[in-house]
Parts: structure tokens; sequence; C-alpha cells
């Protein structure tokens, strides 16, 4: 899926501008087109404008969700509530509810309108507003969103503290070992060499090194950012993006934390819209979308075909990434007629064995990396200071 701004106009002749996500450009072309847009202007954002973790912004989001399902059950309608809504808010927030209320008086659904301010809506809260709507069951899905958009903002949030320190690591690390390499190494070469020191091999590496270095660090550092920017550009095909994520899933914490982390949408999905009143094939079908790992997407996509074709949801699940452990008890909870309750009940399982494996991933590379600094950072000093104790020593 890429990020495509465009520049359009309605039937009357208004301009409408946006950002929208497509797994193709003919795809976004289609999609505009689907609301009665005629399109003035289609361009792919650029990579490096594209936010790694695009999910709209998860906690005003389920704010307005909270505060618009309260207004549905006092009996106002959705354009009146979002109006309501944009007038007492302000800044940013206030510009795009009064976006989506002209969207709304324009004829548009709520999540046709919420759709064309992708940048403040996430993706999933929209797959599931067009699902509510398609079975009529808004106002059931609306109350319950909020609850699953802050919890998903909290795992995510999660995730990132938990890669914070060990890049900041990584980075000290990086910024030290050049330090040495560029400050602290010609000083000590100039020394050994005035000193007539015959040096070790360890030491002599590192001084070639540090010369070499020092002559093409332009260079060196171009070829990083160039590196890192082919990366970028290779991880926005869909065929790259896939095989990455199936290498996430081979990795022992991190593979599981991914799976467990997707099937906590995919099982809260599932019973949000199916207990909202959504057949369950079209249910399966919205939360194997909603499935951020490819991999795992992929596998879930077969669940709603199986589904037509009269298999138990618990069995249009096997071969999937889903444990049989998690297979048993869907099964069970569809023998015993109870399939809404498992759902919600299996959702909040896997949530938890997120929760907890985001603490052991913390728990586990926070030693790793102090290991890598010093071992990176005690290694040059060795190499450095050994000749002079060894000078020392001999003298001694």
């Amino acid at each position: 899926m890429e990020d495509y701004s465009y520049a359009a106009r309605n039937l009357e002749g208004q301009l409408c501008q946006g950002v929208l996500r497509a797994g193709s450009r003919r795809e976004a072309v289609k999609n505009l087109q689907e609301q009665g847009l005629f399109i003035a202007r289609l361009e792919a954002v650029p990579f490096w404008r594209q936010r790694v973790f695009r999910s709209g912004n998860g906690q005003q989001a389920a704010v307005f969700c909270r505060q618009l399902a309260l207004m549905l059950e006092a009996g106002l309608s959705v354009q009146d509530a979002v109006g309501m809504l944009g007038r007492e808010a302000s800044g940013k927030k206030q510009a795009v509810l009064q976006a989506v209320g002209e969207e709304l008086q324009a004829g548009a659904s709520l999540s046709r309108a919420l759709e064309r301010q992708a940048d403040f809506f996430p993706a999933e809260m929209l797959c599931l507003l067009a699902a509510a709507e398609a079975g009529g069951s808004v106002d059931k899905v609306i109350g319950r969103l909020a609850a699953v958009l802050e919890r998903s903002r909290a795992l995510q949030e999660k995730l990132k503290t938990a890669m914070l320190y060990p890049c900041f690591l990584f980075g000290l690390t990086l910024l030290v070992f050049i330090f040495l390499l560029c400050v602290v190494l010609p000083s000590f070469a100039l020394m050994y060499e005035n000193l007539g020191v015959v040096l070790p091999f360890p030491t002599r590496v590192l001084m070639e090194g540090g010369k070499f270095f020092g002559a093409h660090a332009g260079l060196l550092l171009g070829v990083g950012a160039g590196g890192v920017s082919a990366a970028g550009y290779a991880l926005r095909r869909e065929r790259v993006r896939q095989s990455a994520d199936c290498l996430a899933l081979r990795f022992p914490v991190w593979g599981r934390l991914c799976v467990r982390r997707d099937l906590w949408r995919f099982f809260t999905i599932l019973s949000l819209l199916h207990s909202s009143g959504i057949v369950i094939d079209e249910a399966a079908v919205q939360a194997a979308e909603g499935v951020r790992n490819r991999c795992l997407r992929r596998q879930l996509r077969g669940v709603p075909a199986r589904l037509r074709r009269g298999s138990t949801l618990a069995a249009a699940c096997r071969g999937s990434s889903i444990s049989p452990l998690l297979l048993e008890l869907l099964a069970a909870g569809e023998a015993a007629g109870e399939l809404a309750f498992m759902l919600e009940h299996l959702a909040e399982l896997c949530r938890q064995e997120a929760d907890t494996l985001a603490q052991r991933l913390q728990v586990l590379i926070e030693p790793c990396m102090l290991v890598f600094l010093g071992l990176v950072i005690g290694g040059l000093v060795l190499g450095l200071l050994y000749p002079l104790l060894t000078a020392v020593d001999a003298f001694c």
C-alpha cells in the first residue's frame, strides 16, 4: 500500500484535496472515481514523506469516536453531531471536522468523508465504519471503536518504547566510534610513531582503519546515506515488504509479538462487526484486511472464501499462524453458540500476550545493546592502549 496525493473536483465543481492509500495508481484512480470525483492531479507521495507507522492520530480519533457515540445515543444525526463537534473544536481539528461536515452535507457517507482526512483518522477505523455502514449498524460500532483505538495506540506506544532505547544506544555507539577514529586514534598514532613503538596486529588494523575513514569520511557517509535511502525505496515495493514481513515472523520474540498483535486486531474486528450484526464472512474480509503483517494477511484472506463454502470459523482459520490452542477455543465457542463472546475473549488473550512479549523484548534488547556497546568501545580502547601497556610493562 502506498500514499497518493490528489486534487479533484466533485459534481458541484468544488475542489477536493487529500491523501489516500491504495495498492497501485490504478486502484487509487478507481477509488476516487467511485466517490464521484474528477481527478485533476494524482501523484505518489515520496517514500521519505510517508510515515512508517501510518495509523492516523489514534488518540484524537478515539476521543472523536467517544464524543460521536454519546451524541448518537442522545438522538442526534451523524451530520448534526459532526457539525457540533466541529464548532466546539479548534485549530487543525476544527478544520478537519468542518471538512468532514461539508462532505456529509454533500451526501457522502461517514466513512467516505473521514477517508479524505486520512492523516487524522486511522485506516482500521475507516474500514470498520465502512463495514458497519454496509450492515446499517454505525451507532453500535462507533461506541466500541474508541476502546479499540485506545488499546491499539497503547500497544503501538509500547513497541516504540521497546525500540527507542536500543536505537539510542546504537546511535551513541556509532558517535563514540566515529569520535575515537577521527580524534583519539590519530593522536595515539602520532605518539606511537614518535616513540618508535612496534604496534601489534590489532592496533595496526585500527590505525589503518582510522586513516582510511579519515581520508574517505565523506564518501563513506554518502554511501551509508545512499544505502538507507535505497532500503527505504525498496520497502515501497509490495514484494519486498511482503518478504520483510515474512522474515520478521521468523525472529523468536519479535515474530510472536507481530503475530499476537495482528491476531488481536483480527479477532477484535471480527468481534466488533459480528456482534453488530455483520455476517461472519463479510466481517472476516474486513478483519483480514486489518492485519498489518502482509504474510499473515495473505494467510487470513482465504478465511472468507472457506466460510462461504460452509466451513466453521475455526476450520477456516486452520493453516494460518493461529496457534492450535486458540483454534480449539474458537471451535469450543462456536459449538456452544457463544462465538461473539469467544472472539472478544481471544482478542483480549492476544492483547495480553502481546503486552507481555513487548515487555520481554525490551528486557532482552537493553542488556544486549549494553554488551554490544561495551564490546565495541572496550575493544577500541584496549586496541589503542595495548601497545602502551606493553611498553610500560617491558620498561618495568
